[in-house]
């Protein structure tokens, strides 16, 4: 692994907010002011590819970066754009080995909602945003 490789994987790693390129390549330059933006963006797709970081996409925001660790999901607040991690039951694991055996290569599980914060700054508009989704749990 590059020393750029190792900068970016350590950004991501030691981040709790699901950074984006973006806030990547601001972090880098102050660690390693000679990277450039384009050396962040090909580093972040040679690591998204080989599996040291995993990359999230939702509609109609940055991609955002994620540390491969221990199996866990995302709560995503569709007022604010927030991410938040949540732990994978032992339950939930089981069962989706149960299904699929050992063949399974990774697994991602997001949650659509809005978040307490957006809910209660803006109660109307949350509440229409929530009319605008059909629920599907």
């Amino acid at each position: 692994m590059t020393k750029q490789q190792e900068l970016i994987t350590g950004i991501v790693n030691s981040s709790r907010n699901h950074p984006t390129a973006a806030e990547i390549y601001i972090e880098a330059r102050q660690k390693m002011p000679s990277i450039a933006v384009g050396t962040v963006y090909r580093n972040l797709k040679l690591l998204t590819s080989s599996g040291e970081i995993r990359k999230l996409s939702f509609p109609g925001q940055p991609e955002r970066y994620d540390r491969i660790e221990h199996p866990h999901g995302h709560l995503h607040c569709v007022a604010c754009g927030g991410i938040n991690d949540f732990e994978i039951s032992p339950t939930l694991r089981d069962e989706i080995l149960a299904h699929a055996g050992e063949r399974v290569i990774s697994c991602d599980v997001t949650i659509n909602y809005i978040c307490d914060e957006c809910a209660v700054a803006n109660e109307n508009s949350a509440n229409k945003k929530l009319k605008n989704y059909k629920r599907r749990l």
